[in-house]
């Protein structure tokens, strides 16, 4: 049985096929136009690092152009993606500095006690440091409020 539409749909098809080739020149457009700012594929190739899979590194947790912490990962863009989805260190960028499974420790130890971050403060960090370590071990900094 064949299928007949009213003028009505005949119309309603014309006018939604209208508007979407409307809206596709539309985009056109603004493709056009965005494409001064956009960069281009020799520059995105040129800028590009090679890809290693998982990096085994020290990473460093910036806020404001300050490093609050220090760890250490076998795979550094996976565990700063879990710090970030954690929400525990409020931080805004990141930087990591690749070495050697076996030095991950001694890396580590080394930037902490250099840098002393607020939210690597360990009995190790303050002894290192000559600081009075409370007897509770660990302790948070006063000023960094954590929030769920």
């Amino acid at each position: 049985m064949p299928y007949y539409r009213t003028p009505e749909q005949k119309e309603a098809i014309r006018a939604a096929a209208e508007m979407r080739k409307a809206e596709r020149k539309e985009f056109a457009e603004r493709v056009v136009e965005m494409r001064g700012d956009l960069v281009l594929h020799g520059e995105i190739a040129s800028a590009a690092k090679p890809w290693h899979g998982r990096v085994c590194g020290v990473y460093f947790l910036l806020c404001k152009g300050v490093v609050v912490y220090v760890g250490q990962s076998v795979g550094v863009h996976a565990r700063v993606d879990q710090h970030e989805m954690a929400g525990l260190i409020a931080f805004d960028a990141w930087h990591y500095v690749e070495c050697e499974q076996e030095q991950l420790d001694v890396t580590e130890r080394a930037y902490i006690d250099a840098l002393l971050p607020v939210m690597n403060r360990d009995d190790r960090t303050l002894i290192s440091q000559g600081l009075p370590v409370q007897r509770l071990g660990w302790r948070k900094p006063l000023d960094v409020r954590i929030t769920r």
